[in-house]
């Protein structure tokens, strides 16, 4: 395995211009923007410091310095995905 370069990454305001090879249909534009308007002002899932440190981590893991170790579904959908069954996940996996 080599790593890659790290690509800069596409604005979210440029998302619907790029191809989406398994993109769902958007049936009501209007409810669609309306989503996209309230997410926009919410906080980040995410900090800029912790993608930082799971880059490091998973460079560590790359030289064979540490391991990863992923659970999940894959395609669990988001009303799936509680407190309750994220915390059974982790039970099961760790």
């Amino acid at each position: 395995m080599t790593a890659s370069s790290p690509r800069v990454p596409a604005p979210p305001i440029t998302w619907p211009d790029l191809p989406a090879l398994q993109q769902p249909p958007w049936p009501d534009e209007q409810e669609l923007e309306r989503a996209v308007a309230e997410l926009r002002v919410l906080p980040p899932l995410v900090f800029a410091g912790e993608c930082d440190l799971l880059m490091q981590r998973l460079a560590s893991a790359s030289a064979g310095q540490a391991f990863v170790l992923m659970g999940g579904d894959c395609a669990e959908t988001f009303q799936a995905n509680t407190a309750d069954s994220i915390r059974a996940r982790l039970q099961t996996v760790l």
